[in-house]
């Protein structure tokens, strides 16, 4: 699964288990936060094994981290073929909106492909539904659950890469221009939180996503807050 990726030729370690550490989003990003590139891997009641390579790994800042080269995958089944372990599904529609970094979540592949919210009610459903961006599989199906849209797990894992001490770990901080609308939508609470980095890139990401209407007022208010 891991050829021609970041973690090709790494050794890989376990950082988070939701059965050890706990089915919890604060638990999660205090594990995965900042450790570059990695693995999710989870197995569902009914004995499912799948899970998706998030190349730009978790920072926990509320962001869309994009990337061409993630990727879902399923282990064994009917799909695996030619002597594969299973079957990965591409990102599709560019690289946009790869992996929803969200604090108050566990982890997301789009808003929608494969999503593990860990919600105090609910903590071990996962939802999926593929097509919008990843891919379906081969028949068509269009959840990594087969006819299910949800179900429920019986573990949740996450690897990421082995380095080096003091060797560079890629992508441990914010995307210049991430999303920070994914989850917020009030505007003016999306601009707080732009103005609040004290950051030009969070700035201008708030300005390009809004209709030109609304740029007049965004503009305003980054001047009023006293950012610059």
């Amino acid at each position: 699964f891991l050829k021609n990726t970041n973690l090709e030729t790494r050794g890989l370690k376990l950082t988070y288990d939701a059965n050890r550490d706990g089915w919890d989003p604060v638990k999660f990003h205090e594990k995965v936060d900042k450790l570059g590139g990695g693995i999710v891997y989870c197995t569902t009641r009914a004995g499912i094994q799948c899970g998706g390579y998030n190349p730009k790994g978790w920072v926990g800042y509320g962001e869309a981290r994009g990337s061409i080269a993630a990727f879902l995958f399923i282990v064994g089944g009917k799909y695996a073929e030619d002597g594969a372990p299973g079957i990965k599904l591409r990102k599709v529609g560019g690289p946009g909106l790869a992996q929803m970094d969200l604090p108050e979540s566990g982890p997301s592949f789009s808003p929608d492909a494969l999503v593990i919210p860990m919600g105090q009610d609910n903590p071990r459903l996962a939802r999926s539904k593929l097509g919008s961006y990843y891919e379906r599989l081969p028949d068509g199906t269009n959840s990594l659950f087969g006819k299910d849209s949800s179900v429920q797990l019986k573990d949740l894992k996450v690897f990421h890469g082995v380095y080096e001490e003091g060797e560079y770990i890629p992508f441990t901080d914010a995307e210049p221009f991430a999303l920070y609308q994914i989850h917020y939508h009030d505007p003016f609470r999306i601009i707080s939180i732009a103005t609040s980095r004290k950051s030009i890139f969070s700035v201008l990401n708030v300005l390009i996503v809004y209709r030109k209407s609304e740029i007049k007022a965004a503009i305003e208010f980054i001047l009023a807050s006293g950012c610059f």
